[in-house]
């Protein structure tokens, strides 16, 4: 297999900075200080903050506190719990499909 362009241009860069680390001790600091910086920055997380109402719990107690329970809550939330149900749905897809093709 042979190595695609992108691959190519990026060992191209790195033995450059390699080569341009090894003569500049400047460039080495300011290298090893972004460095530093990028790992002690906190990753962003890309996850939705936990639902913090399970709109089937609510439905299984009380039917009539559903729609008021989720009338109190802001787009943010809401928005939380209609991602945990379409990942619980999608959870259940995919079980179901492999318990299909077995």
């Amino acid at each position: 297999m042979s190595p695609s362009p992108d691959g190519r241009r990026a060992r191209e860069l790195f033995a450059a900075l390699d080569s341009r680390l090894d003569d500049d001790p400047a460039c080495q600091r300011r290298v090893v200080v972004a460095l530093e910086k990028a790992m002690a920055t906190p990753k962003s997380s890309n996850r939705r903050t936990p639902a913090v109402v399970d709109p089937f719990e609510v439905y299984r107690h009380d039917a009539h506190r559903l729609r008021p329970t989720l009338e109190d809550l802001d787009i943010e939330r809401l928005t939380s719990i209609f991602g945990a149900v379409i990942e619980l749905r999608l959870g259940l897809a995919r079980v179901c499909l492999r318990l299909r093709d077995r």
